[in-house]
């Protein structure tokens, strides 16, 4: 069953995102797309908010935000990234993985 109206390959992808080693599957594949890729890729992660929440607050997933912070850092797509996290930040703030997302755009990805 899906979880929170997400498509069934943007729920794999949430869900390999999570994973011990999938998650470095998912960074690569942000890393390496040309930059319309990215966008696309990044789209389909945060389509809805939840899948956002979900990675920032999972101990492998916040480095996939972490990284999609990073390669959009000087395009406009990243402010959207930004709001999608800071639109839910309480509940990003509760585990110390959303913790340390939060901290990290509040330093290194303040809005500019």
């Amino acid at each position: 069953m899906l979880e929170h109206g997400l498509t069934d390959m943007q729920e794999q992808v949430v869900e390999l995102a999570r994973h011990p080693s999938g998650h470095s599957v998912v960074m690569n594949c942000i890393k390496t797309s040309s930059d319309q890729h990215q966008i696309v890729q990044m789209e389909n992660i945060f389509k809805k908010d939840t899948a956002m929440v979900r990675l920032a607050k999972d101990q492998y997933g916040y480095m996939v935000v972490l990284t999609m912070l990073e390669v959009s850092r000087h395009k406009q797509f990243h402010k959207t990234l930004r709001t999608a996290i800071l639109v839910r930040q309480e509940e990003v703030a509760g585990t110390e993985f959303g913790r340390e997302v939060i901290k990290i755009m509040r330093t290194k990805y303040r809005a500019s």
